[in-house]
């Protein structure tokens, strides 16, 4: 069993991944995300971290809760990203791609939805197991977004070339 923190897992994470990444941020339905993919098309990909099977399941029970017009939305996250439930509000941006990021002997233990993709880091660095497929409820940023990123991406960025 490898003994690992969150941490140790972002850090692998982000030498694997490219871009624009955001760590730690609190940027899309209401909750904090661990590392967030910002892509030259202004799409969102996000990266959820898990390091214990217990942490793993109450991601499944996370809420994403919205404000439109004085209006309080609230549902059931992963139900917005299967699409079982459409988004409440229009103008929400939500992932275009959803990966779960988990130690190896974790990742063995769990099924990954199908709309999600699996990293797995074995103590030392991180591989893509199975590539996040495409969310029918992922938009690119709006202007007022972009501007949110913007204002946070001094954070980490590394080159796609």
């Amino acid at each position: 069993m490898i003994i690992v923190t969150e941490s140790e897992i972002q850090q692998a994470l982000l030498q694997t991944l490219s871009g624009v990444l955001l760590c730690n941020t609190q940027f899309m339905m209401g909750g904090e995300q661990d590392v967030i993919q910002v892509t030259p098309s202004w799409y969102i990909n996000e990266f959820e971290i898990k390091i214990s099977r217990k942490d793993y399941k109450a991601d499944f029970h996370k809420k994403a809760s919205f404000w439109s017009r004085n209006r309080y939305f609230s549902v059931k996250k992963h139900d917005l990203l299967s699409g079982e439930v459409p988004p409440p509000v229009s103008n929400v941006v939500l992932p275009r791609r959803f990966t779960f990021v988990l130690p190896s002997d974790l990742a063995s233990q769990v099924d990954i939805p199908e709309y999600a993709g699996l990293i797995v880091y074995n103590g030392e660095s991180c591989s893509v197991e199975k590539k996040a497929p495409v969310l029918p409820c992922g938009k690119k940023a709006h202007d007022r977004a972009k501007y949110s990123l913007l204002s946070r991406l001094a954070v980490h960025s590394k080159g796609t070339g």
